[in-house]
């Protein structure tokens, strides 16, 4: 996965950042940017990250069972669509606390976040150290440069794993529908998605934490 290819995902980056902050300023009305998020009470942050989320979840649930509805098209196209979801709900995520997922810099940590989330729990307190060095360091971005390791191809074999499943499944029909495909496509892509975006609102909490100290 190539930073400089995902970079490029601005129209989704910039319309999640204008609903994010027109959705705050219920919350207060001197909000004009979305950095500026970050001068409400963390409640209130954790009332507009919740709603994100709990749409995100349930749009990856309606897209897991979709995409493993039997349709072999469908099914090969899951693991990009269900990457390009998940670092999405990263991103939006972050800009439920302010952080402006617009600049490069904040979309590579975006991207750090998803494949922290996404390896092996047994690797996952290394990178969360990584990652927290990172963001606060600031390094110098290559956009060239790959961000998923070995680590990361664990994620891709479950997947990977998912859809054999599926296709296995895909004749035991109920009504004409794979019901039980569609139910294991549905579920896995949920955990997916909620594994990510509670490790995401744990690192943006911290970040705030760390900011206002």
């Amino acid at each position: 996965m190539y930073l400089e290819i995902l970079i490029q995902q601005t129209g989704f980056q910039k319309k999640k950042v204008r609903q994010i902050t027109e959705k705050a300023k219920i919350f207060s009305e001197d909000i004009e940017n979305i950095e500026d998020l970050q001068k409400l009470p963390l409640h209130q942050l954790n009332v507009l990250a919740n709603q994100e989320i709990s749409e995100l979840k349930l749009f990856s649930l309606l897209q897991g069972a979709v995409q493993c509805s039997g349709n072999r098209l469908m099914l090969g196209l899951d693991l990009p669509a269900m990457t390009v979801l998940n670092v999405r709900a990263v991103q939006t995520v972050a800009a439920a606390y302010g952080f402006d997922v617009r600049k490069p810099f904040e979309t590579v940590v975006a991207l750090k976040v998803f494949h922290c989330a996404t390896v092996p729990k047994r690797f996952q307190k290394q990178y969360w150290e990584d990652l927290k060095a990172f963001a606060e360091k600031q390094e110098e971005i290559d956009v060239r440069k790959p961000i998923t390791g070995l680590p990361w191809m664990n994620h891709l074999l479950v997947q990977l794993f998912k859809g054999f499943v599926v296709h296995m499944l895909r004749k035991k029909r109920y009504n004409g529908w794979p019901l039980l495909s569609m139910a294991i496509g549905g579920w896995a892509n949920f955990r997916v998605t909620k594994d990510v975006t509670d490790l995401a609102k744990r690192f943006y909490q911290y970040r705030l934490s760390r900011g206002n100290e």
